[in-house]
Parts: C-alpha cells; structure tokens; sequence
C-alpha cells in the first residue's frame, strides 16, 4: 500500500488520508454504517451523477 493511504472504509478503494477530507469521510461513513445501518454495498466515493441532457458528457460531474 502506498505511503499515506488508507483503504476507504465502505469500498476497500485506496483513498489518500493526507487529504483532510478524507479523515471526514472515512469517520462519517463509519458512523452511517455502524449508527444507521446502512450497508457499505450501499455507500461509493465520488460517483458520476447526470445533470441536465443525457448523451452531454459536460454534464456529467461527481457527487461528493
């Protein structure tokens, strides 16, 4: 594993923990799994969402 990641906590994809987001996330969905049992299948990083026509690929941006 590389220096400084981490293996996210719902997916196992290696997140960088230098970030200070990432401390936030890794805690929070720590908590929606553990305090409101959602299921990590149930929970991704950063996915693609579309927003307005379908076939525009500048519509496409990441939930976050």
């Amino acid at each position: 594993m590389k220096d400084g990641y981490i293996k996210d906590y719902s997916t196992d994809k290696l997140v960088d923990l230098r970030k200070p987001e990432e401390i936030v996330r890794q805690n929070y969905e720590k908590e929606l799994h553990e305090d409101y049992e959602y299921a990590k299948e149930q929970m991704d990083i950063e996915v693609p969402i579309q927003r307005g026509e379908k076939n525009s690929a500048k519509n496409k941006k990441r939930a976050r």
